[in-house]
């Protein structure tokens, strides 16, 4: 999947940005839809959450620390985008009188 430096099994190496990160993405595109799709129940607002899960990884990538927490780490982003979504459509508790 992706591919970073050889290590030693018990020892991590943080992952760097690769020609692979798109390739990863572009693998992982029709599932991520398709969760987003299942959480949003609206083909746009499920595109609209891929492209912003695309987003957030990318600045988030120095972060992650192995390519082996890819997919995992990415499909976390797309769960807290869709929480995120579903908040904003809620109305406040105890909204204004």
């Amino acid at each position: 999947m992706l591919a970073h430096s050889a290590c030693p099994a018990n020892q991590t190496t943080p992952f760097t940005p690769s020609r692979n990160f798109g390739r990863s993405l572009a693998a992982l595109t029709p599932e991520l839809f398709g969760r987003a799709l299942r959480m949003a129940r609206s083909p746009q607002i499920a595109e609209d959450l891929v492209q912003d899960v695309f987003l957030s990884a990318l600045t988030q990538l120095p972060g992650l620390r192995t390519a082996a927490a890819f997919r995992g780490w990415l499909f976390a982003i797309a769960r807290n985008r869709a929480v995120d979504f579903h908040r904003r459509l809620r109305p406040a508790a105890g909204g204004a009188n």
